[in-house]
C-alpha cells in the first residue's frame, strides 16, 4: 500500500470513527450532547484541510459517503470538506435525498460541524455582523432563529 492509500485509509477511519461517536451521543440524548457533538466537529475540522490537500474532489465524496450525481452542482473552490459536510450537506446524500431536512441521526458530521461553527458565529466578535446579515436574510436576528439550546 502506497503513502495515499494509506492517508486515504487513515482519513476513512477518522471519518468513520466520528460517524460513530457522534451517533452514539445522539442517541444517549443526555445533557450536553451539542458540546459533545462540538467536540467531534472540532477534531473534524482540524482535519479538514489535510484531508482536502491529500485526496482529489472524488475521493472526499466517498469519505462522506456522498453520491456524485448529488455534488454535481457544486462549483469548483467550493468542494473542500467544510463545504461538503456543511455547507453543501452532501453526507450520505442518496440516502437522505428525499428527507425534509438534515436530521441529527441522518447526518451526524453536518451537525457536530455545524455546532462548532454555531459556536463561532455566538462568539462576541462575529454576533454584530451574524446579527446583521440573519436580520436582513431572515428578518430576526441569530438567537431568535436558533431557537435556544437542546439541552
Amino acid at each position: 500500500m502506497n503513502l495515499a492509500e494509506q492517508e486515504f485509509r487513515r482519513f476513512g477511519n477518522l471519518i468513520a470513527r466520528s460517524r460513530r461517536d457522534a451517533l452514539r451521543i445522539i442517541a444517549d440524548d443526555r445533557t450536553n450532547r451539542r458540546h459533545r457533538l462540538s467536540l467531534i466537529g472540532e477534531r473534524l475540522l482540524g482535519k479538514f484541510s489535510e484531508i482536502d490537500a491529500c485526496t482529489t474532489r472524488e475521493q472526499r465524496l466517498m469519505l462522506i459517503g456522498a453520491n456524485p450525481a448529488d455534488a454535481r452542482d457544486v462549483r469548483p473552490g467550493k468542494d473542500s470538506m467544510l463545504h461538503l459536510v456543511w455547507a453543501e450537506s452532501l453526507e450520505w446524500s442518496a440516502m437522505r435525498r428525499r428527507d425534509d431536512g438534515n436530521d441529527m441521526p441522518c447526518a451526524p458530521l453536518y451537525w457536530c460541524v455545524g455546532f462548532v461553527m454555531i459556536e463561532e458565529m455566538c462568539s462576541p466578535e462575529a454576533a454584530t455582523g451574524v446579527d446583521q446579515v440573519f436580520r436582513r436574510a431572515f428578518g430576526c436576528s441569530f438567537d431568535e432563529w436558533a431557537g435556544g439550546d437542546d439541552e
